[in-house]
């Protein structure tokens, strides 16, 4: 499957690198910081689907431009008056709103499928589909806020719908959106398991822990923790190999997963045992938490635009046919 090798591919460039450089904003975030995290959430997407410097380009480019479009609707008086609740299928507009945002992003689709060498109306049909229908997604399981199994269905499905309307298989648009939703709820996963927010970054100093304890966050969590700190020890937290290894990206990340698997095996010979397998899936876990990290700054129909961009004829198409973002 495409993203999953380009996941390989791009997890420094895409993920890790935005992510040990700005991660979240936190609550305070300002408008530049808002379209810089879009420009990284669409680039992070149009990589992930393209493999290539260009896709990631137009998905930066596409990202911010249906980020206008969005953020002119939600601004508009006449599109949001007399709204109940969260308005037409999520999107917190009336009828009249939601047709005209539909029609719009349609219209912007279309055309940025025919600036790619495309056709407008496959453009014009994908986008005006996930526009439609992705705004509901982000409604269902609302109480959870991170990973949703739920949301990662209904993204397939609108996935699907989109790139089969747009010339593609309903199953590579499927599978290509489930997995980019799936990884957008990884870094609220990382949180709910470590206990605090994915840093890429290098830890500060380490702290005396024990056996049992948690990762402290901002600390060195890398090697072997102990009440007392030993510098002396190599593998020890603190020691010569656990600061060398603090200043790889993402390795006090994985400390972090891999120490809270350790401790939820107690003191028995299975914390001895699994102590270095471990290691594996807490890295996969982690850096592929990393590069959902800035996709988290994309709703649920920008990352299906992204995944449905699909040609009949890939080597007709190659080099021309690149991913779009839709949605917001």
């Amino acid at each position: 499957m495409k993203p999953v090798v380009a996941l390989a591919i791009t997890i420094y460039s895409a993920g890790t690198a935005s992510g040990a450089a700005w991660g979240y904003f936190g609550t305070a975030v300002t408008s530049t910081q808002a379209t810089a995290a879009v420009l990284i959430g669409g680039a992070a997407a149009g990589a992930v689907q393209s493999g290539t410097v260009k896709g990631a380009f137009l998905g930066a480019f596409s990202a911010v431009a249906f980020m206008g479009i969005g953020n002119a609707f939600q601004g508009a008086t006449w599109a949001t008056k007399g709204v109940v609740g969260k308005g037409i299928m999520g999107t917190g507009l009336n009828g009249y709103g939601y047709a005209a945002k539909v029609f719009a992003h349609s219209v912007t689709g279309g055309l940025l499928s025919a600036a790619q060498g495309g056709k407008f109306k496959h453009g014009f049909a994908a986008a005006g589909v996930t526009q439609a229908f992705a705004g509901g997604i982000d409604s269902i399981d609302a109480g959870n806020v991170g990973f949703s199994a739920a949301r990662v269905i209904a993204a397939a499905i609108v996935g699907g719908t989109a790139s089969a309307v747009s010339g593609g298989k309903f199953a590579n648009g499927a599978k290509a959106a489930a997995f980019l939703t799936a990884l957008q709820g990884l870094p609220s996963l990382y949180k709910k398991v470590v206990g605090y927010d994915l840093d890429m970054g290098p830890g500060g100093d380490a702290v005396g822990k024990g056996e049992l304890q948690k990762p402290v966050e901002g600390a060195n969590n890398i090697g072997t923790q102990n009440a007392k700190l030993n510098p002396d020890c190599v593998a020890c937290e603190g020691g010569r190999l656990s600061e060398a290894l603090n200043q790889v990206p993402g390795i006090n990340a994985v400390a972090g997963v891999h120490d809270v698997m350790q401790v939820s095996l107690g003191t028995g010979l299975a914390r001895d045992v699994l102590n270095v397998p471990g290691m594996i899936p807490a890295a996969a876990f982690t850096y592929a938490a990393a590069l959902g990290q800035p996709l988290t700054y994309l709703n649920t129909g920008q990352i299906i635009g992204v995944a449905t961009t699909y040609s009949r004829n890939k080597e007709r198409d190659r080099g021309r046919q690149l991913p779009y973002v839709v949605g917001y």
